[in-house]
């Protein structure tokens, strides 16, 4: 439940006995929140940058005026629901901000195949020195942003998406925390099933 405090201890059982009962930890739920993203007129590399109940374009980006396009690898493919992790092209009819309603995502595994992928990121920006690659050497480029122009970026904003060829197919862990940095992997999760 959004808002909810959970608390949890634990103890050790086996053949030596049974251990003392740990410290009691807690945790408290987030609720849902709505931040508010800016695109320009025109085509626009997007992503979806919270966890949403109802992950339609139309629904996410009601002011879009086409199809959402994803990258299949050989070619674009329009999608009726974004996935977390995904990156999109979207187009507008105007500069607006577009409100979205959902969950905070602050640590995604994205799958990539050999060759150009087009890459969503997560709910905080994060640097692209920060993103754990498997394997290592995973990638050949640089990430890239659309601002009229393709642009060599340093760090992943929420709600945009990026090119980045990889060698091989491996993963990305993009994560706000920095156990991605420190080599341990965080568990999938932020990618949702069409």
């Amino acid at each position: 439940l959004p808002g909810a405090r959970y608390f949890w201890r634990v103890r050790a059982a086996g053949g030596a006995g049974t251990s003392a009962w740990s410290v009691i930890r807690d945790f408290t739920t987030a609720g849902s929140l709505t931040n508010q993203y800016a695109v320009t007129v025109g085509w626009n590399m997007i992503s979806l940058p919270l966890r949403v109940a109802d992950r339609r374009r139309s629904v996410v980006y009601p002011t879009a005026s086409s199809s959402a396009f994803g990258f299949g690898g050989t070619g674009y493919v329009p999608e009726d629901s974004l996935r977390n992790g995904s990156g999109y092209w979207l187009k507008f009819p105007a500069t607006q901000t577009v409100g979205i309603t959902g969950f905070v995502v602050l640590s995604d595994t994205i799958d990539l195949r050999a060759g150009w992928n087009l890459i969503g990121s997560i709910s905080v920006p994060v640097d692209t020195g920060s993103v754990l690659k498997i394997p290592t050497g995973l990638l050949s480029t640089s990430y890239y942003s659309f601002s009229g122009a393709y642009v060599p970026v340093d760090t992943l904003e929420p709600g945009r998406s990026y090119w980045v060829k990889a060698v091989t197919a491996g993963r990305l862990v993009v994560s706000a925390a920095p156990t991605a940095a420190a080599g341990r992997v965080p568990p999938r999760g932020g990618r949702s099933s069409k």
